[in-house]
């Protein structure tokens, strides 16, 4: 759904993928970007050192591979307490104390902290 579509029906939208809060300036609640850049980084490091192997690389919190937005537009109207919930969230993801879940089973099983 675009951005347009959606602020035409809702209040507030969140973005993924990408930062997407220029597409519906002051309504984009939150937005969750995927840093290829920070994977492209990697590997591009990688070989130039020689430690390139071919496989599967996870780029998750921990590695700077997804992370929230830098919501230029929203972040002044989202309290301090609910910003600071999330980065502490986002480390404790990162620490590897808290695994989100991937999938409908883990969705069920899945009990959020306490904060």
């Amino acid at each position: 759904m675009s951005a347009g579509l959606a602020t035409s029906r809702l209040m507030s939208r969140r973005g993924v993928d990408s930062d997407q809060d220029h597409l519906a300036s002051g309504r984009v609640l939150t937005g969750m970007m995927k840093r290829v850049d920070s994977a492209v980084f990697d590997v591009c490091q990688r070989v130039a050192q020689g430690r390139f192997r071919s496989g599967t690389i996870v780029y998750g919190v921990r590695e700077k591979g997804v992370g929230l937005s830098r919501m230029r537009f929203m972040r002044n109207d989202v309290p301090l307490k609910a910003m600071a919930t999330a980065r502490k969230l986002e480390q404790v993801i990162a620490q590897g104390a808290l695994k989100p879940p991937y999938d409908e089973a883990t969705f069920r099983q899945f009990k959020p902290p306490r904060m």
